[in-house]
């Protein structure tokens, strides 16, 4: 493991820590916008950017392509379960928040929405597409022609 791959696992950490926290709070904030003032649109959000960093956070573990679907399938399973005990806690541990099944579909339709986006388009390919694309503009122009092979 280096260093990169302790602040992938300390940002999930961190990210699961807010999430847990404005889920057990008594009065979260309100955010008086019309999109994001929607509790389930925050929750699909909230829960996307939890599979995406447990993701990253999974990538110590990459050997092959199998593996990194396999990686993704089990970050979007980790989100879900993650909102469920949520819920439950909400329940079982507050007094003015309740579970319900709409914010679970929601936390769902999060993360399985990036588990989609990243199967239909991995990370890696979408980043090395966009740099190269980028690298051959710039080669180009420096060098007066050409694009590099």
């Amino acid at each position: 493991m280096d260093v990169r791959d302790i602040l992938r696992w300390l940002l999930f950490i961190a990210w699961g820590t807010v999430i847990l926290w404005f889920s057990l709070i008594a009065l979260p904030p309100v955010v008086k916008a019309d999109i994001l003032g929607w509790d389930k649109f925050q929750h699909a959000v909230a829960y996307g950017v939890f599979t995406i960093l447990a993701g990253r956070a999974f990538i110590c573990f990459r050997v092959s392509r199998m593996d990194m679907t396999k990686r993704w399938l089990k970050a979007t399973i980790l989100a879900v379960i993650f909102g469920g005990l949520i819920e439950i806690a909400q329940t079982a541990f507050t007094e003015t928040r309740t579970a319900e099944l709409g914010d679970l579909l929601a936390d769902a339709a999060g993360a399985g929405f990036v588990y989609g986006a990243v199967m239909i388009a991995p990370p890696r390919y979408l980043l090395h597409k966009c740099l190269s694309t980028y690298w051959a503009r710039t080669s180009c122009i420096r060098s007066g022609g050409g694009t590099p092979k």
